[in-house]
């Protein structure tokens, strides 16, 4: 990286901003800017985590926690010198590398074309970052406005960045360590249940979430651990509100919506305890009976 600067200015490319492409170069998920991975107050790590299981080279076992690896790696600084891949922008003209303000770009393209987004983080001010959302094909439009269907919509709107740690994180410290019990990501799912509860009665709703049947509100539908953030306070914070159901669920549903998704977004899990938990069916099954639903 540092030879290829070196030539690049060389031939007259002075002007040179770095990007650090998560998982890689060919198919990234997010990019870093340097910015973002200096900023005190940007949370730069939780990128690395989250999109290291979508890296396409991923052996079929990895043998350990790329998403603690990553956390690792970005305690140390080392985030820029192993990862995968980087980018370069080079230009003879100084305003073309002014992009000092974006921290971050994600990308959801795994989708058909019109739910496809980007999300830019953008330093405004030393206490503010906005998270500015919008379509990666502005010329894609849904049939119907927003609303994919008569039961669910798709919305996306700009938003203040929030600093925390996401709730998912804790169910990765469980299950990166061998001989987890289900006992524990039942505790994880009650307070997974308490912090939703909290996020609902604070946006003026009224319920108990106390049985699988407790009704929730359908813009909740995407209110799943790792879209809750826990600030400093311990407050949490629902983020990245995109998709809704149209008409309420059941707490069951998105419990089990909620297990899937945290399963799906690792790329590897630690020996249970009990081995019957290496089956879905009876993880999910279990979890919900330790969680008391």
């Amino acid at each position: 990286r540092h030879t290829l600067q070196l030539l690049l200015q060389e031939a007259g490319f002075f002007n040179i901003a770095d990007f650090l492409p998560i998982p890689d170069y060919k198919l990234p998920t997010a990019i870093l800017s340097a910015n973002g991975l200096s900023d005190a107050y940007f949370d730069s790590t939780a990128l690395l985590q989250q999109n290291a299981w979508k890296d396409m080279q991923l052996p079929h076992d990895t043998f350990f926690s790329m998403e603690r690896t990553w956390q690792c790696v970005a305690a140390n600084n080392l985030a820029v010198e192993m990862a995968n891949s980087f980018l370069l922008v080079a230009s003879c003209n100084p305003k073309v590398c002014d992009i000092s303000e974006s921290l971050a770009w994600y990308f959801s393209s795994t989708r058909r074309v019109e739910f496809c987004k980007q999300l830019e983080f953008v330093r405004k001010s030393d206490q503010i970052i906005r998270v500015n959302a919008k379509k990666i094909d502005s010329f894609a439009s849904l049939q119907g406005g927003n609303c994919i269907s008569n039961k669910f919509e798709f919305h996306l709107e700009d938003s203040e960045y929030t600093k925390g740690k996401l709730l998912s994180s804790e169910f990765v410290q469980i299950v990166s360590v061998g001989d987890w019990k289900v006992d524990q990501i039942g505790n994880f799912i009650r307070r997974y249940i308490q912090c939703l509860e909290l996020i609902i009665r604070r946006d003026g709703y009224e319920l108990h979430l106390n049985k699988p049947t407790a009704t929730v509100p359908g813009v909740y539908l995407d209110a799943v651990p790792g879209n809750i953030l826990i600030t400093a306070n311990s407050e949490p914070v629902f983020i990245d509100r995109e998709w809704r159901a149209k008409t309420p669920g059941e707490l069951g549903f998105l419990v089990f919506r909620a297990i899937l998704v945290l399963i799906g977004n690792l790329s590897t899990i630690a020996y249970p305890f009990a081995t019957r938990h290496l089956f879905m069916e009876s993880l999910i099954l279990d979890t919900m009976r330790s969680a008391g639903i």
